[in-house]
């Protein structure tokens, strides 16, 4: 039998050394994909024992069945039923403790291998193999009617240095293993990681669920899922299922980064905080859990904060993506230095000019200061993105904000239109259409959209602002005006500073006018609106020099904002 299985071992075993594969430049996007998961038999109530070598039929299938299936439980219950007193075993034996002892040491990890493997183990094809992965090389047979040895090998994805060769052909070997036993967890869960790690999302999802319903404490299975859920958009399924895994493996710290990712994903900033907090707390000095904590915090508009972690970041790093985004985005929505923001920004594009989050923030900032980043504008950039994911809710927002701050109503209709198709609109992207489709004179449709999220009790002061600047496009100016009228006594700060804004615009005289965008910067003196309409009033006094008091106010509300720089410089020369 020794000889057998040395001859064979000969010609039938070929290495690829995961340490001598090359990371491919490409994506693995072009690795056709070797395994689907709809390619799986019916579920079987009886296992083929020719599945398994002529060299175990001196094992009880029952045992083999159990290693096969691969689950921890199942090895743990297949060695109690290998352990003898003693430790005297066939070789067979010897063989399947090793094997298992492997299983757990690569594919479950965190397990605890409570027997002794045998010291003297036989010269086989399965003890190669095993020496090999141990070695940290992917020893594939060309054996395709044993599941052990179509498995053994797979366990090299595990490694840091497994390349897109060594998961092509994990995928072939696991393709026919599991046309052997489709419910093998471990090779649902080998095949899912597989899948996960070429990008192939689908197969991956199909593969890991499979493995969960066979096994539903499996946690690496449930972290695996976890992470396909997390990159295909369903981040509050992943929060869920990592949570509930949590109250069963609190010291899992996989299990822990994973929940705390899908929860920021979600939405669920405040427990994003408390999970990254918890995670600092096992490994204060983990800069990557440093910065996602900087990341929640700025979400939950702790600015200090956000400073303070970014300071003691870049002490370790000052290049990391995440770093240079959430640096330019404190620097222009705290700081409110957009030059800081863009010279950030400009940094990043430098080393990750091709990253979409990059191209999207270059977008926003170029839109909001209303200036080129390296030659490009804001519409450049949405372009660029929309280009590679024409679904991108982020540029399509810039490109209709874009073209309403350069009154191209047309084109901003066009995108918030798109993105409305999209999606659920927030409140902000519903005003945002509401004011489109008045500059358009879509009236109609800008009441559909506004009826959505006002009511005459709504707290949300734009909401009040644009419902009553529909009905004066309208023409209902007495029912705006009485509105108006009937809130100045019950509001305060910003919101009379709305009302008193919206009632100069129906002044019948400028003296009217002029008192109304007083009394509007008297209860808000940071109202950019009634700021311009003043600078506009004195300017048609050509009271020159109080226009630019206005305008100046303004600008120092929008310092790089060229229409406004413009103005002034015009302003300047008038008053030379």
């Amino acid at each position: 039998m020794v000889k057998f299985f040395a001859s064979l071992l000969l010609f039938a075993l070929f290495l690829v050394s995961c340490k001598s594969v090359p990371e491919k430049s490409g994506t693995a996007d072009h690795i056709a994909v070797p395994i689907e998961a709809k390619e799986l038999p019916a579920v079987k109530t009886v296992f083929p024992y020719d599945m398994f070598s002529a060299y175990f039929k001196g094992v009880s299938v029952d045992v083999l069945l159990k290693i096969q299936n691969g689950s921890p439980s199942s090895i743990a219950e297949a060695v109690s039923l290998l352990q003898k007193n003693g430790g005297k075993y066939s070789e067979q034996e010897a063989v399947l403790l090793a094997l298992c002892a492997s299983v757990f040491k690569y594919a479950w990890h965190d397990e605890k291998i409570f027997w002794s493997v045998p010291k003297e183990l036989p010269d086989n094809l399965y003890t190669a193999t095993l020496r090999s992965i141990d070695e940290g090389v992917a020893a594939f047979s060309s054996v395709d009617d044993d599941v052990f040895m179509l498995t053994i090998p797979c366990l090299a994805v595990f490694f840091s240095s497994a390349g897109n060769a060594v998961y092509e052909q994990a995928g072939v070997s696991l393709k026919k293993a599991l046309q052997m036993n489709g419910r093998s967890v471990l090779n649902l869960y080998l095949a899912g990681t597989v899948a996960l790690h070429i990008k192939d999302y689908k197969n991956a999802a199909d593969f890991l669920k499979t493995a969960l319903e066979a096994d539903p404490s499996n946690v690496y299975a449930g972290i695996a899922y976890a992470r396909v859920l997390t990159e295909t958009g369903k981040a509050e399924e992943a929060y869920t299922l990592t949570r509930d895994f949590s109250a069963s493996n609190p010291m899992n710290r996989d299990l822990l980064k994973i929940n705390a990712d899908a929860a920021f994903l979600s939405g669920r900033y405040k427990e994003a905080e408390a999970l990254a907090a918890r995670l600092l707390q096992h490994e204060p000095n983990n800069s990557d859990f440093l910065l996602f904590r900087a990341r929640v915090l700025f979400e939950l508009e702790d600015y200090l904060g956000v400073a303070t972690l970014l300071d003691l970041y870049a002490r370790t790093d000052k290049t990391a993506k995440d770093y240079l985004l959430l640096r330019a985005r404190l620097q222009a929505g705290w700081n409110k230095n957009i030059t800081a923001a863009l010279g950030s920004v400009q940094e990043a594009l430098k080393l990750y000019k091709d990253h979409t989050d990059v191209l999207i923030l270059a977008a926003e900032l170029a839109a909001l200061s209303g200036q080129s980043i390296n030659g490009l504008t804001a519409f450049d950039f949405a372009s660029a993105v929309l280009e590679k994911q024409p679904d991108n809710a982020r540029a399509l927002a810039v490109l209709a904000k874009d073209a309403a701050k350069k009154k191209d109503w047309q084109r901003a209709y066009d995108a918030v239109s798109s993105l409305g198709r999209l999606q659920s609109l927030s409140s902000e992207h519903t005003l945002l259409y509401v004011q489109i489709c008045l500059a358009l004179k879509k009236n109609r449709e800008a009441r559909e959209l506004l009826e959505q999220i006002y009511s005459p009790d709504t707290a949300d002061e734009r909401a009040r602002q644009w419902y009553i600047r529909l009905l004066i496009a309208e023409g209902k100016k007495n029912e705006a005006a009485s509105l108006i009228e009937s809130l100045i006594p019950k509001s305060s700060g910003k919101m009379k500073s709305i009302l008193y804004y919206e009632r100069s615009r129906l002044a019948a005289d400028d003296s009217l006018e002029l008192a109304d965008l007083r009394s509007s910067l008297t209860s808000n003196p940071r109202n950019e609106e009634a700021l311009y309409d003043l600078y506009l009033y004195y300017y048609r006094q050509k009271d020159y020099r109080k226009a630019q008091y206005y305008l100046k106010q303004v600008i120092a509300l929008n310092p790089s904002d060229p229409e406004f720089l413009k103005l002034n410089a015009a302003l300047e020369q008038k008053l030379q």
